[in-house]
C-alpha cells in the first residue's frame, strides 16, 4: 500500500509516544495502551537494591512480591491476567496486563517496602486505553448551482466514538473550508478543473487511519445528469405532458368501457329477438301436429 509522504510528516508532527508526564501530579507516569492487547508497567528497581516487598495495587492489591533469602521471589496475583516479569534484567518485577478492557484504565501504585530506614517507596501511573481506530468512512454531498459549479461536501467519521479522535483533510486547497472540527470538507469544482484527491485522516494516542478519494469524479457525473435536468420551466412542462398523458388515458378508457356496455345491449337484443322467434316457431309446429277429436 503506497503511505502518502505527509502522512509520515504528520507523524512527526504528532507523535505517537506511550509514556509521557501526567500534568496533575508529577510523580505520576502517564501509560496509553490499545485495546485487547497487553502493556507492562515497569518498575526499574537499581541493581542491588533490596527490599522487603513489592505491591502492585489498582482499586485493590493485584499482586505481590516477596523476596527470600535465597533471593527467590515469592509472587502472588490475583488474576491470570496479571504477571510479574522476573526473567528480564531491565524490567524485573515489572507488572504486565493481558488482554487490556476499558475496566482497565486508571491509576496504578507499586509500593515497594525496602530495607531502607526511609521506608516505602511509591511509584504511580495513569493507565489510558484506546482502540486501533478503522479505516473512516466518508459520506459525500453534493449541490449543484445553476453556473454548473459543484460544492462538494465529504464528511469524515468512524464507527463509534469517545476514543479522542482528530480529523484532518490533507491536502487543502485555495476553495476548501474545514469544519466539524476537522472531520467535514467544504469544496468547489467547475467544469474543466482537473480532478483531485482528497484524504481524510483519523488518528488517536496510538493508531492512525486514512481514506483518499477523487471528488471530482462525482462532479463530472453530476454535471452531466444536472445539464439534461432542468429548469423549473422544463419541470413543469414535463408535469403538464404527464398529466396529459394521463387525461386522454381516461377519456379513451370512458369511451371503450361506454361501447362495451353498447355491443353488450346489442348483443342481448339480438338473442332475446332469436329467442321469440324460436318461440312462435314452437307454437305452430304443435297447433300442426295437433290430433282431430
Amino acid at each position: 500500500m503506497k503511505v502518502l509522504p505527509w502522512l509520515f510528516l504528520l507523524m512527526l508532527i504528532h507523535p505517537q509516544e506511550g509514556k509521557g508526564q501526567s500534568g496533575e501530579d508529577p510523580d505520576t507516569e502517564e501509560l496509553t495502551a490499545v485495546l485487547g492487547e497487553s502493556i507492562i508497567l515497569p518498575m526499574n528497581i537499581p541493581e542491588g537494591e533490596r527490599f522487603e516487598k513489592i505491591i502492585w495495587i489498582f482499586r485493590s492489591p493485584l499482586a505481590s512480591i516477596k523476596e527470600g533469602a535465597a533471593r527467590e521471589p515469592t509472587i502472588t496475583v490475583s488474576d491470570p491476567r496479571y504477571k510479574v516479569l522476573v526473567n528480564s534484567s531491565d524490567k524485573i518485577y515489572s507488572l504486565k496486563i493481558s488482554n487490556l478492557s476499558r475496566e482497565d484504565e486508571g491509576t496504578y501504585r507499586a509500593d515497594i517496602f525496602t530495607e531502607d530506614p526511609l521506608g516505602t517507596i511509591t511509584r504511580k501511573f495513569t493507565l489510558r486505553i484506546y482502540r486501533r481506530l478503522p479505516k473512516p468512512k466518508v459520506t459525500i454531498y453534493l449541490e449543484i448551482s445553476e453556473e454548473s459549479a459543484c460544492n462538494i461536501t465529504l464528511k469524515c467519521h468512524v464507527n463509534g466514538s469517545g476514543d479522542d479522535e482528530e480529523y484532518a483533510w490533507m491536502p487543502l486547497g485555495a476553495r476548501t473550508v474545514v469544519s466539524g472540527g476537522g472531520s467535514v470538507l467544504h469544496l468547489s469544482w467547475k467544469p474543466g478543473d482537473s480532478d483531485f484527491t482528497s484524504t481524510c485522516i483519523v488518528r488517536n494516542p496510538v493508531s492512525i487511519n486514512s481514506h483518499s478519494l477523487q471528488a471530482g469524479q462525482f462532479c463530472i457525473g453530476s454535471r452531466i445528469s444536472s445539464s439534461r435536468s432542468c429548469s423549473p420551466l422544463a419541470k413543469g412542462l414535463f408535469i403538464l405532458l404527464l398529466l396529459g398523458i394521463l387525461a386522454v388515458g381516461i377519456i379513451v378508457i370512458g369511451i371503450f368501457t361506454k361501447n362495451k356496455k353498447t355491443i353488450t345491449r346489442i348483443h342481448r337484443g339480438m338473442k332475446l329477438r332469436r329467442n321469440v322467434k324460436r318461440g312462435k316457431n314452437a307454437v305452430r309446429e304443435v297447433s300442426i301436429t295437433q290430433p282431430n277429436l
